[in-house]
């Protein structure tokens, strides 16, 4: 549940701007983990889309990732910077 915590954060302070969005065409990108299980980065990207369902309005959220060499040092900034245990970094590109 800390993961998530440092995600929902880094959404809110990342993707401002729209205001309730959709999610129904997005490409979920997994990658391998040798940090999270499979399950781990599907929850944290469930959480990830549902918080843009909610919040960007007009917007289209095309993909969403987790490349776990291009996260792996900025999530241990993040859960420093929010005070969690560890995070996960999520990318994503929408319209």
């Amino acid at each position: 549940m800390k993961k998530l915590m440092c995600l929902v954060c880094l959404f809110v302070l990342l993707l401002t701007g729209c205001g309730g969005g959709d999610v129904s065409q997005v490409q979920m990108v997994t990658g391998q983990s040798e940090m999270f299980t499979q399950q781990e980065i599907e929850d944290a990207m469930e959480a990830a889309m549902n918080y843009f369902r909610k919040e960007f309005d007009g917007c289209t959220m095309a993909e969403i990732e987790y490349n776990e060499e291009k996260s792996a040092g900025a999530a241990a900034e993040w859960a420093r910077q929010y005070g969690v245990e560890e995070g996960i970094v999520l990318y994503s590109s929408f319209d």
